[in-house]
């Protein structure tokens, strides 16, 4: 009886269409009873985005990877209203993190980065 091996690759570098389940849904920070700071929507295919004292900006076409320990990677054509019209539509790459049910951007990966919450905004 002969035993055979074999090594599969691992899934972690793959890259998958669309957006992780878990970050799916309505994230804000900022919030209060009279004020909403951010809003963050992400769905199964598209991302919107507005921020304070920042353009709203909007994105398809995502891919991601998983990085391990809660961190997505998300590659998308994101579109920007206040840049010129070659640009308005580019690729863009962000790296979030879901941790303690709480989610961040990690643009400046620095305590500047705004931690988002769940809500049921829409």
């Amino acid at each position: 009886m002969a035993l055979s091996l074999t090594s599969t690759p691992t899934q972690a570098a793959t890259w998958h269409r669309g957006t992780p389940k878990v970050l799916r849904g309505h994230w804000a920070y900022g919030v209060t009873k009279d004020h909403l700071a951010g809003h963050l929507h992400i769905s199964a295919n598209r991302i919107w985005c507005q921020q304070p004292q920042s353009t709203p900006w909007k994105g398809k076409q995502m891919t991601y990877r998983s990085l391990g320990h809660g961190k997505y990677k998300v590659r998308l054509r994101q579109w920007r209203p206040n840049m010129a019209a070659p640009t308005k539509w580019h690729w863009f790459t962000l790296t979030f993190w879901l941790h303690h049910g709480k989610l961040t951007d990690y643009v400046y990966q620095n305590s500047r980065d705004p931690w988002y919450h769940r809500t049921a905004l829409k």
